[in-house]
């Protein structure tokens, strides 16, 4: 595994990605909500639940009851009582851990007894053990209320707005040049407290775009009250490389006192819901307020390590194989060897059906210690109806110093795991060029390579 076993990359390795609500056949993750409890992340993101990292680094599907609460679940904790909730329909569930089992409370509602849609849900536990609920009236608003922790359905202070969109803050503007200045899609909402300081954080622009951020304002006076908009914002933004975007999200205190932010990573290819996930360490500034978040796609130390508080996560690790000179056994028209290099994830290199080799060879440009790897599938001809259904790839990753002579240094040739994104770690070792053969893949399903990375540091 070598020195780099403990590191993760975006778009994160997670298990089992579920089918996405709209469009033509894909597959999504979005809208995390994480929960840090017992040494382990129990993540919560929008079409399936629950996933689960005890390595922090990979993370398990662990199938619950309610398993899909339609668009971005909620998670906390009141009394040693766990909480969830999500966009549709509206309804509470409460149990007694993290997995569940769930059963239903009821549904929110104002203090006239009306019933609150609540969009983007989130609850947040004070220290005084008050309770208070933070959504979304789309496209302007982020509201708040207290709510009743008897309860958890029944509203008992008057809603405020506490968030409303502002074209003068270009980043909040929808589109994918961020060009209109009448609508800003305000979403999202997560409340982090820090010290004795609330920050809301919300997401802008609309999750399909590469400029789809989160942005912060911070309150010394109280969950409900004073908000002031963070300057630096959006704290959490990336529009180039595979990790874009960095949306609608959560930042969670970790271990060994550390805080991470998780955010939705635009993809975007089959249809504007397609997306992926992502995380990142995020600090308070010497001001007291959230740094703004370095979106990774590059290995990074995980949570566990001791030292990421004081020497942070970056590994300086390179990706090697990006735009580098590639041979393929063969494509299909369209879809060019350069696409597994090209740091899009809307463009994939494909071989042709009838090749009896399927791979791919990618001269490096020089002589490179070589740790880890990273491949993200495209399931082409994915189709649920039909029952062409996505599974485990198989496939070899080799290194080589003469583009001859080649040595496998990852081999999942009799994997049986589904991960549409794989990261792998392994002993450093030295090459001029890296191979991925492509071995197996699902029943009625032809691979593409929407992404191979190796990576390393000059010999």
């Amino acid at each position: 595994m070598g020195k780099y076993k403990n590191t993760y990359c975006n778009p994160i390795k997670i298990e089992d990605y579920p089918k996405g609500y709209h469009g033509n056949p894909h597959r999504s993750l979005a809208d995390p909500s994480v929960l840090y409890y017992d040494g382990k992340w129990y993540m919560y993101p929008s079409y399936e639940m629950a996933y689960v990292s005890e390595d922090f680094k990979t993370w398990n599907h662990v199938r619950i009851s309610p398993n899909d609460l339609y668009w971005a679940p909620t998670i906390w904790v009141y009394k040693n009582k766990f909480y969830i909730m999500g966009r549709d329909p509206y309804m509470v569930y409460v149990g007694d851990n993290p997995l569940g089992p769930f059963e239903p409370i009821g549904e929110l509602k104002y203090r006239n007894g009306e019933k609150l849609l609540a969009g983007d849900a989130m609850f947040f536990v004070d220290d005084d053990e008050r309770v208070y609920l933070y959504w979304t009236i789309g496209p302007h608003s982020i509201m708040g209320v207290e709510m009743n922790p008897e309860t958890m359905i029944d509203a008992i202070s008057d809603p405020v707005e506490l968030i409303h969109f502002n074209p003068e803050h270009e980043w909040e503007k929808f589109g994918a040049r961020n060009q209109d200045n009448k609508v800003g899609w305000m979403e999202g909402s997560w409340m982090k407290k820090a010290g004795k300081r609330y920050f809301l954080i919300y997401s802008g622009c609309a999750t399909q775009f590469g400029t789809y951020a989160m942005g912060a304002y911070y309150s010394d006076k109280g969950p409900l009250e004073g908000f002031i908009y963070q300057e630096n914002s959006p704290i959490c933004s990336e529009k180039h490389g595979l990790a874009r975007g960095g949306g609608h999200g959560c930042v969670v205190d970790g271990p060994n006192d550390t805080m991470w932010i998780f955010y939705t990573i635009p993809v975007s290819y089959s249809n504007p819901y397609e997306r992926m996930l992502g995380m990142d360490k995020i600090e308070l500034d010497e001001n007291g307020l959230l740094e703004r978040v370095r979106i990774t796609d590059t290995p990074q130390f995980c949570a566990a390590c001791e030292d990421v508080k004081e020497n942070g996560t970056d590994t300086g690790l390179y990706p090697l194989t990006v735009s580098m000179p590639t041979k393929a056994s063969s494509y299909i028209e369209g879809r060019n060897p350069i696409y597994a290099t090209d740091e899009n994830l809307q463009t994939w290199w494909q071989p042709k059906d009838n090749d009896t080799e399927k791979s791919l060879t990618i001269n490096l440009g020089g002589e490179y210690k070589v740790s880890s790897m990273r491949v993200i599938w495209r399931d082409v001809n994915i189709d649920y109806e039909k029952g062409i259904l996505p599974g485990a790839f198989q496939y070899k990753i080799s290194l080589s110093m003469d583009g001859e002579t080649f040595q496998t240094v990852v081999d999942k040739s009799k994997n049986g795991e589904d991960y549409l994104i794989d990261y792998e770690t392994f002993d450093e070792t030295e090459a001029k060029y890296a191979r991925l053969e492509i071995l197996g893949s699902p029943k009625g399903i032809s691979a593409g390579v929407i992404d191979f990375t190796v990576f390393g540091v000059r010999a």
